[in-house]
C-alpha cells in the first residue's frame, strides 16, 4: 500500500507527555453518534474541560474495563500532551487560532490509569496508529483513478458528430 506520508511521524513519544492526578466527577459511559464511538471523562479539577477517548485511542483502550471499573469520584491518572497541558491547563503558552477555536473544551487522552491498572497505553496507541494503514495517500490515488476511468469511458462512448459527405472542399 502506498503512503503518502510517514506513519512514524504520527508516534507519540513518552517524553511528549504529562500526567495528571485527578477525580471523576460522573461515571464514564461509551457514547455514540452514527459509526463512531468515545468516553468523556469530566474531572473535579479540570471542570471546564471534557478529556476523550475517541478514534485510535479508543480503539487502543480497554473501552469495556473503563466503563465498568472506573466509577465516580475514583482518583485516576491520566496522561496528555505536554503541549496541551501547558496551551489549556497551565496557560505557559499561547493558544494559536484553531487551539482557540476548534473544540476547545476537549483535550485528547493518551494513558488512563486507576490503582496501577493500565487502561490505555500510549505502546497500544502507537500500534493501532501503525495498523490504521488506510492512509490519505490511498485515498487520493483511489479518487484519482475512478476520475480518470469515468472519464475515459466518456471519451470513448459519446458520440461523435456526424460528417456530410456531400461537402467534399
Amino acid at each position: 500500500m502506498l503512503k503518502v506520508y510517514s506513519k512514524k511521524d504520527l508516534e507519540i513519544q513518552p517524553e511528549q507527555l504529562t500526567s495528571l492526578k485527578a477525580t471523576i466527577t460522573e461515571t464514564p459511559e461509551i457514547e455514540r453518534r452514527k459509526s463512531s464511538r468515545w468516553i468523556n471523562l469530566k474531572l473535579e479539577e479540570y471542570p471546564k474541560f471534557n478529556f476523550k477517548i475517541s478514534g485510535i485511542r479508543f480503539h487502543a483502550a480497554n473501552s469495556s474495563a473503563i466503563v465498568a471499573e472506573i466509577k465516580a469520584f475514583d482518583q485516576i491518572e491520566l496522561d496528555i500532551l505536554k503541549d496541551t497541558y501547558d496551551k489549556k491547563i497551565s496557560q505557559t503558552k499561547d493558544l494559536t487560532f484553531i487551539d482557540k477555536t476548534v473544540n476547545y473544551n476537549q483535550i485528547t487522552v493518551n494513558g488512563l490509569r486507576k490503582e496501577g491498572k493500565s487502561y490505555l497505553r500510549l505502546e497500544n496507541i502507537n500500534k493501532e496508529q501503525k495498523d490504521d494503514s488506510t492512509g490519505y495517500g490511498f485515498w487520493i490515488l483511489f479518487t484519482a483513478g475512478i476520475g480518470i476511468t469515468l472519464s475515459g469511458i466518456y471519451l470513448i462512448t459519446r458520440k461523435k458528430p456526424a460528417t456530410n459527405p456531400s461537402r467534399r472542399p
